[in-house]
């Protein structure tokens, strides 16, 4: 059984032959006729590099995508609504005055994460971060099962090590287009990539813009939690 999950989890990396099988099965017990194969083999490469390398690609996107003149207008819009927030706790009636107290904590203590994380424009600590990953060139499977390893070894480090202000979940990538607030953490997420057009076109627009489409994204995802 083992064996076998191992197989059928893992059939989108191997050849057109094995992936034509697999369409069979799935057809057989789904009773689903389905012309659909898998992705071309140019996007399932960039899938996999995206997944197994992501911080190494988000490098390269941040830094032709973000400047830090953007970086820092987007910390000043966060900045802003953690400053109205915390002006209107006190018109919250339905609240007592004990909730109202650690709101106000949570608030002023929120780690905000703008585009991506600093290790990435460091050629040496994002050699470090993925030193246990090897790759070779001529073994694209092996390839992939050393990148599993790599991610579960970083997953389990995080048990015994703390992980400090500078943690960054590897599946909120800078290329993503993401934001997201980790209440476990008290930290908010913006990526790089959902600062990009057409919801942030950087300067020049309207602070009454940003706000209403960057800021009203920011203000949402905070208070889901």
């Amino acid at each position: 059984y083992i064996t076998w999950r191992l197989v059928e989890n893992n059939v989108h990396h191997l050849s057109a032959d094995f992936q034509h099988q697999k369409k069979i099965f799935t057809n057989f017990i789904s009773q689903e006729e389905s012309s659909h194969l898998y992705d071309t083999r140019w996007r399932h490469c960039v899938e996999v590099c995206n997944y197994h390398l992501g911080f190494a690609l988000g490098s390269l996107f941040a830094r032709q995508k973000l400047s830090q003149e953007t970086r820092n207008e987007m910390e000043d819009i966060v900045n802003s609504i953690r400053r109205t927030l915390i002006n209107r706790l006190p018109w919250l009636q339905w609240l007592d005055e004990t909730t109202k107290s650690h709101l106000q904590t949570l608030i002023i203590d929120m780690n905000s994460e703008i585009g991506f994380p600093e290790f990435i424009t460091d050629v040496d600590r994002l050699n470090s971060y993925y030193y246990y990953f090897n790759v070779y060139a001529d073994r694209y499977f092996m390839n992939v099962m050393n990148g599993y390893v790599d991610k579960r070894r970083r997953s389990f480090s995080q048990l015994y090590n703390d992980i400090g202000t500078e943690y960054w979940d590897d599946d909120l990538l800078p290329q993503r287009t993401i934001i997201n607030y980790n209440a476990i953490y008290n930290s908010l997420t913006l990526s790089t990539g959902i600062v990009q057009s057409p919801l942030f076109m950087g300067h020049g627009l309207t602070r009454s813009y940003l706000m209403g489409s960057f800021g009203t994204l920011i203000f949402r995802n905070y208070f889901e939690y």
